[in-house]
C-alpha cells in the first residue's frame, strides 16, 4: 500500500468538499484524517502550519454541523501542547465551540465576526461567512423559539446586527413591531421560518470511525476512501429521489 498516496488522496478530497461547501462529506474525511494523522504523531510535539490548519478546519467543520460534541470530543484528542490559548487561530475556535456549549451564542457570534477573518487565515472567507450565517441561526431559533416580545436593541446585540438590518430580518419573517416601544411581538410562523436543513447535518460515519479507532493503524486508507465516496454517493442519491 502506498501510504503517503493514499494520506493525499484523503486530503484532496478534503480540500475538494471544502472548496464546494460540502461540510457534511467534508467532515467525514476529516474524521478519518484525524486518525491517520494520530499515528504519524512523533515525539517532538511540534505543531506544523499544515497540522494546525487541520485541526482549524476540522473544529470550524463540527461548528458549521452543529455537532458541539464531536467538537468538544476533538479538543480532548488534541495534544495540550498543540492547543495554545485564545489569541491562537485553534484556541479562538475552541473558545467559540466553549461559547456555544454553554449557550453563549452572542458571543460566540462576536469571536467569529470580530476575529474570523482577520486572524483565522486557514479557514478562508467562505467558511468563515457559512459559519457566522450558522451560528446567527441558531440565535435566531432561540430568540423565536425563546420569546413573546423583545426590544430591538437586545435583538441586535443578540445576533449582533445593526438596529436596521435587525428590524429588516424580524420584519421578513413575520413578526409586528411596535415603534413606540421599540418591540418585536413574535408571532408563530416566524419559527417556522427558521427551520434548519437536516440534510445539511450529515453524521453518519460515528461507527465507522469507533471501529476505525480500535483497529491498528496500518489500516487499509485506500479501501476507507472508497468507502467514504461509496457512501456519499448513496446519501446523494437518496437525497435527489427525495427531491423528486
Amino acid at each position: 500500500m502506498n501510504f503517503t498516496s493514499s494520506v493525499s488522496d484523503l486530503e484532496s478530497l478534503l480540500n475538494k468538499f471544502k472548496e464546494s461547501q460540502e461540510f457534511g462529506n467534508a467532515l467525514k474525511v476529516s474524521n478519518i484524517l484525524d486518525i491517520v494523522y494520530s499515528g504519524e504523531q512523533d515525539s517532538s510535539n511540534i505543531l506544523t502550519p499544515q497540522r494546525e490548519a487541520f485541526y482549524c478546519l476540522h473544529l470550524a467543520l463540527y461548528i458549521l454541523q452543529d455537532d458541539l460534541e464531536g467538537a468538544r470530543c476533538l479538543w480532548k484528542r488534541v495534544q495540550v501542547s498543540f492547543k495554545g490559548d485564545g489569541s491562537s487561530e485553534l484556541g479562538g475556535l475552541w473558545s467559540v465551540v466553549n461559547m456555544l456549549h454553554m449557550g453563549d451564542g452572542a458571543g460566540a457570534l462576536a469571536q467569529v465576526i470580530e476575529s474570523g477573518k482577520s486572524t483565522w487565515t486557514s479557514l478562508g472567507g467562505d467558511i468563515i461567512d457559512v459559519m457566522i450565517s450558522r451560528i446567527r441561526e441558531r440565535q435566531w431559533i432561540s430568540i423565536l423559539s425563546s420569546f413573546d416580545a423583545i426590544t430591538l436593541p437586545y435583538a441586535a446585540a443578540f445576533l449582533h446586527l445593526s438596529a436596521a438590518d435587525c428590524k429588516e430580518e424580524f420584519l421578513a419573517r413575520g413578526c409586528t413591531y411596535d415603534s413606540e416601544q421599540e418591540l418585536f411581538h413574535v408571532c408563530n410562523a416566524s419559527v417556522n421560518n427558521c427551520a434548519v436543513d437536516d440534510g445539511a447535518l450529515l453524521r453518519t460515519l460515528t461507527q465507522t470511525v469507533a471501529q476505525l479507532e480500535r483497529q491498528p493503524l496500518s489500516i487499509n486508507i485506500n479501501k476507507e476512501i472508497e468507502s467514504v465516496q461509496a457512501q456519499i454517493v448513496a446519501e446523494q442519491e437518496e437525497t435527489s429521489a427525495m427531491e423528486i
